[in-house]
């Protein structure tokens, strides 16, 4: 209940924040969503009741406490404490939440990325489906690629058919097994999957939040800072920048502590160490705002729209982040560029 209730503060907050910002058609927010409206681009939906009927022609994100959309995306990244499914997605679907329902209403045009306390599939899903759950449940679905599943229980109602590889842990039950029609069927071996996905989602998403939350504050405090990014990604300047946010990361505590055996240092040393503490704080938020800006303008071929640059960032850094083994070396790469990109913005700060 606590984790519940702080997610819905961070809710509330950042629709305060997002509702004060002036971004057009592309945001909106407030407490109760019941959204009809068409865009030819990419949208952004935040409240405490979501119901999303608005067709969206590129990325729609939608988040609160809780989610229910409908209508046609393009693509679509859904997180809440409850999410409903039961319109149609085109391309890619990632949804998040305490419950993830799809709908037989839905419509899945290619993958679909969920995770959830308890998981329902009632739809056809056309391309490969990635399910982390603790309940999970597959009804009268046709799922056309492949299945990968971290859960503790699976339950197969009616007729279940996979044209292609299940790969599930090891100590997973599967109920009614023998409705369940699969090309191969694989295990993994899991030293334990039995996780209270109920706090897991809970922390992951409002971590999201929290972090989405602190990007637009920044957004709306310091507009001028984001135009004096360099969003072109080439390799040698990534590699400086890496290079610098590992000196600034190593470099940076060695320097407070000289400076704390020095009397005269001691006010310096605590000014950067306050400093330091910022930065580390910032420092996955603009590494994901350059992730998320080539993302939506070079990828999904987008305008440029900090805001949804950001969203779109924040969200796939996070997201990868989950992945085992090269999550965590995405994130630590995407904090380091950050770190650097703070030192050259701080070297840069009088041009």
């Amino acid at each position: 209940m606590k984790k519940i209730l702080g997610l819905i503060a961070v809710l509330f907050a950042m629709f305060m924040v997002v509702t004060s910002v002036n971004a057009g058609e592309y945001v909106t927010a407030d407490q109760n969503i019941n959204d009809e409206l068409s865009y030819e681009h990419s949208h952004f939906e935040a409240g405490n009741m979501v119901t999303s009927k608005s067709n969206v022609n590129g990325l729609s994100f939608v988040a609160g406490a809780n989610v229910d959309v409908s209508a046609t995306k393009e693509y679509g990244f859904f997180a809440g404490e409850t999410v409903k499914v039961n319109g149609k997605v085109e391309k890619d679907l990632f949804a998040a939440g305490n419950t993830v329902i799809i709908g037989n209403e839905s419509s899945i045009g290619r993958d679909a990325y969920l995770a959830g306390n308890s998981v329902t599939i009632s739809s056809d899903i056309n391309g490969s489906v990635f399910i982390g759950g603790s309940m999970i449940k597959l009804e009268n679905v046709t799922i056309n690629g492949d299945v990968s599943i971290a859960g503790n229980t699976v339950d197969i109602v009616g007729n279940v058919t996979i044209n292609g590889n299940l790969k599930i842990n090891d100590n997973a039950v599967i109920n009614n097994e023998n409705n369940l029609s699969v090309t191969k069927k694989e295990t993994y071996a899991s030293n334990s999957v039995n996780i209270d996905f109920e706090n897991e989602i809970s922390d992951i998403v409002l971590d999201i939040l929290k972090t989405l939350f602190t990007g637009l504050l920044l957004v709306l405090i310091f507009p001028n800072l984001f135009k004096k990014i360099k969003y072109d990604l080439e390799a040698k300047d990534i590699g400086m920048k890496l290079l610098f946010g590992l000196l600034v990361l190593v470099a940076a505590p060695m320097i407070c502590v000289v400076s704390l055996s020095i009397v005269v240092g001691m006010s310096v040393s605590v000014i950067l160490l306050f400093l330091y503490i910022i930065a580390l704080m910032l420092a996955t938020i603009l590494g994901s705002v350059v992730v998320g800006q080539n993302i939506y303008t070079k990828l999904f071929k987008q305008k440029d729209n900090i805001y949804l640059s950001m969203i779109t960032g924040i969200l796939v850094v996070k997201l990868v982040s989950l992945l085992p083994y090269v999550g965590g070396l995405v994130a630590l790469l995407v904090f380091l560029y950050g770190l650097g990109m703070i030192w050259r913005l701080f070297l840069d700060r009088n041009k």
